[in-house]
C-alpha cells in the first residue's frame, strides 16, 4: 500500500471527523506519526484497520467510511496537481471507464510495485452500464472505496449525476470481485447508435 493512499485517508478523516478522531484511531492501528511518504510502501492492513477504527468511534458503517475516503481521494489528487491523467484519459465518462486499466499501467512508472485492480465494462445501454472490478486486496471496504471514486470522478470531471449500485460482490480464490451498475444518461451510447442507424438507411 503506497503512502499516497494513506495520506489521502488521513486527510479525509481529519476533514470529515476532526483532528481528535484521527489522534484516537492511530494508536490502536500502530501508527506512530502522521506523516506518510507518497512513494513509500506501508502495510496493507493499515487502511482496513483505520476504516474499522473510525467506524467504531463515529458510529458510521465501514462502507460509508470507505466510500467517503474514495470520494476524498479525487479531491486530494486534484489539490496536489496529480490529476492530469484523470482529466485527459477520456473526453467522455465511458471513455474514462474503458481506460481505467491503461491509467493504472501509466502509474506503474511512478509506483513500480503497484498492485492495481482490473476493470471491464459490459451491458452498456442508454441508461448506463455495468462495471466489473477485480482486486487481490480482499478488504471488502475497497468495493465502496471504488464506488466513492466513481461518484466523485463523474461529478467533478464529467458533470454527470451518477447512481452506483453494487449488484454483486464476492471472492474467487484470493481475488475479490464486484459488479457495479452505473446509472446515468449515456449520451455517448445514444449518439453512437444514432450514427449507426443513420448509416443503415
Amino acid at each position: 500500500m503506497y503512502g499516497i493512499i494513506l495520506d489521502s485517508l488521513m486527510d479525509c478523516i481529519k476533514q470529515m471527523y476532526g483532528e481528535q478522531v484521527w489522534k484516537r484511531v492511530i494508536g490502536p492501528c500502530g501508527i506512530s506519526n502522521s506523516v506518510f511518504t507518497t512513494h513509500k510502501i506501508y502495510h496493507e492492513e493499515l487502511v482496513p484497520n483505520l476504516a474499522k477504527a473510525v467506524a467504531e468511534l463515529t458510529g458510521k458503517s465501514i462502507e460509508s467510511v470507505m466510500q467517503a475516503a474514495g470520494e476524498h481521494f479525487i479531491l486530494y489528487i486534484a489539490d496536489i496537481k496529480n490529476d492530469t491523467v484523470t482529466k485527459v484519459l477520456g473526453r467522455r465518462f465511458t471513455d474514462f471507464l474503458n481506460g481505467l486499466n491503461c491509467m493504472h499501467d501509466y502509474y506503474r512508472f511512478s509506483f513500480t510495485e503497484i498492485q492495481p485492480p482490473s476493470f471491464h465494462v459490459s451491458k452498456e445501454d442508454s441508461e448506463g452500464l455495468e462495471l466489473h472490478y477485480r482486486s487481490r486486496r480482499t478488504f471488502i471496504g475497497y468495493v465502496h472505496y471504488v464506488k466513492g471514486l466513481l461518484l466523485k470522478i463523474a461529478s467533478k470531471f464529467y458533470s454527470i449525476d451518477l447512481d452506483v449500485l453494487v449488484t454483486q460482490q464476492g471472492f474467487a480464490g484470493d481475488v475479490m470481485l464486484a459488479v457495479y451498475r452505473l446509472n446515468f444518461q449515456n449520451s455517448q451510447y445514444l449518439a453512437f447508435h444514432k450514427v449507426i442507424a443513420g448509416n443503415m438507411k
